[in-house]
């Protein structure tokens, strides 16, 4: 992955490590302020969007960053500024408010390590940083820090990555795959977006597909089967 643990600059991993530099102690609470899409410009020009979560008391904060593809808009982050950080939450790229084309997890090359870099850097800036930042979720959100992980950004000093390994031919147990669990994952949870992003029919929200799915209604996540003119593969290939 390329980071070191022995070196004083490489990030720890953990959440023990970044409570570590909180300006609160546990119990103390402060009101909140959220600064909705703030613009996060990227070094090839797209603009990504995020949302900032920080203690309306003036002072010095570390930044905790999330960078999701599952919609910020999802995520409430209230209580990490109550116990004294600057909390972000950033779509990335090509899904929801960010600009761009989503890039799947499974291409070789995506612009997935360069953003978290940026992201990162951009985080250790705002007003009110400390310059620490550790970033932090789960699956997906995970995922996205594995990635950034191995640009070693120089702000970053500490991750939380859980439930998904580095590698994605990790991500299953030795000689298995589940194509069933992966299938219903990008139709009731990726694919939504992408198609409402391009204007297509069916469901453009998760709970929507969600429910289609549940009641065996596969038509639009399949519709290429019927052969008919508004269902072909290439009007569903993303």
């Amino acid at each position: 992955m390329g980071i070191s643990m022995h070196t004083t600059a490489a990030p720890l991993f953990g959440f023990g490590v970044v409570l570590l530099l909180a300006g609160q102690l546990p119990g103390q609470e402060q009101a909140v302020k959220v600064e909705k899409d703030q613009l996060v410009r990227m070094r090839d020009g797209a603009v990504l969007r995020a949302d900032v979560y920080r203690p309306v008391q003036e002072g010095t904060y570390p930044i905790l960053l999330m960078r999701t593809p599952y919609g910020k808009q999802g995520q409430h982050l209230e209580a990490y500024a109550r116990a004294g950080y600057i909390a972000v939450c950033q779509d990335a790229r090509g899904r929801y408010s960010s600009d761009g084309t989503y890039e799947s997890f499974l291409r070789p090359k995506t612009h997935d390590a360069e953003d978290g870099y940026d992201s990162v850097e951009w985080a250790a800036r705002l007003p009110g940083s400390s310059g620490k930042v550790g970033t932090f979720g789960a699956s997906y959100n995970s995922f996205l820090q594995w990635k950034l992980a191995a640009l070693r950004p120089p702000s970053l000093v500490a991750m939380s990555a859980q439930t998904i390994p580095a590698r994605y031919t990790d991500l299953e147990g030795p000689g298995t795959i589940r194509p069933g669990r992966r299938l219903m994952w990008w139709a009731t949870t990726m694919s939504p977006d992408v198609r409402r992003r391009a204007n297509r029919p069916g469901a453009h929200t998760p709970p929507a597909a969600r429910e289609a799915w549940d009641a065996g209604d596969y038509s639009q996540f399949h519709g290429w089967n019927k052969r008919s003119p508004q269902s072909t593969p290439s009007s569903y290939s993303s």
